[in-house]
């Protein structure tokens, strides 16, 4: 019955995502190498090395100021979802450690994907801009 239950609470918070993330979805081409512009409303500082995430067909590849992280994505109905992939695990200075965090933890959720011309927004199911891209 627990094992119903959990079944039941996943299938519609998938729901909730789906439909939180607007209508008509638009096809997005993130190919390319985006410039990460800011990550929960808080702008990016280069402190080591730019932050930047790049795809290719269904791979990403990201650099998170400290760290790189590989790994592939599937973009469904106008979601944007990165797999975990693997990542470096150097230390770096603790304002880029706090921003790679931010940055982690925002990819870790689909993502609604928006285009606004030459940038592109990352949103979580409750429309809040996670992520904002520019064209390299």
């Amino acid at each position: 019955m627990k094992k119903f239950f959990t079944v039941v609470a996943a299938v519609a918070a998938s729901a909730l995502f789906a439909v939180s993330c607007g209508g008509a979805k638009e096809v997005v081409d993130v190919n390319g190498e985006w410039s990460v512009v800011s990550i929960d409303g808080n702008a990016v500082e280069t402190i080591m090395n730019e932050v930047v995430i790049s795809f290719d067909d269904a791979n990403y590849s990201a650099n998170t100021g400290v760290n790189m992280i590989n790994g592939s994505y599937t973009i469904e109905d106008g979601v944007l979802t990165l797999g975990e992939g693997m990542m470096t695990r150097m230390a770096g200075d603790p304002a880029a450690m706090d921003q790679e965090t931010s940055f982690v933890n925002a990819i870790k959720e689909p993502l609604c994907i928006k285009l606004n011309g030459e940038s592109l927004e990352l949103l979580d199911a409750d429309g809040n801009v996670k992520i904002a891209l520019a064209k390299k």
